[in-house]
């Protein structure tokens, strides 16, 4: 009775670690670059970035646009569109951890503030 309780605890534990191990296998396919993982990863590296998919800001607003995010924490990254169609999903995890760690760095209404930051200085980011 006691050896079929321990193989029943095995083979629960066993099937829980195999299901972890394809769950992120496929979010590291879906979007090797950025992804819940990568996100963890960085945020223990204090390497915080919000990435941006889609048309790039003019090369003289860039610089401007890095320092308001550098005073809340962060870098933005900016991915063409047709570049990142097949990692939108790890993107998304990526800065919605991203997002949540400056929330709490920086206090509730952050993004508020960040934005009307950005809207003091021209053309909508």
């Amino acid at each position: 009775m006691r050896k079929k309780k321990v193989l029943i605890l095995i083979v629960l534990i066993l099937s829980m670690a195999i299901t972890v191990i394809l769950l992120v296998k496929h979010n590291y396919e879906l979007s090797p670059n950025y992804n819940f993982i990568s996100a963890k990863l960085n945020i223990r590296d204090g390497d915080i970035n919000i990435v941006n998919v889609g048309d790039s800001i003019s090369t003289g607003r860039l610089e401007q646009v890095n320092l308001v995010a550098a005073k809340f924490g962060f870098k933005n990254i900016y991915l063409r569109s047709d570049s990142a169609k097949n990692e939108m999903k790890g993107i998304r995890n990526y800065n919605e951890l991203m997002e949540a760690f400056l929330a709490i760095k920086n206090g509730p209404g952050w993004r508020e503030r960040y934005q009307k930051e950005l809207d003091s200085i021209g053309n909508d980011h």
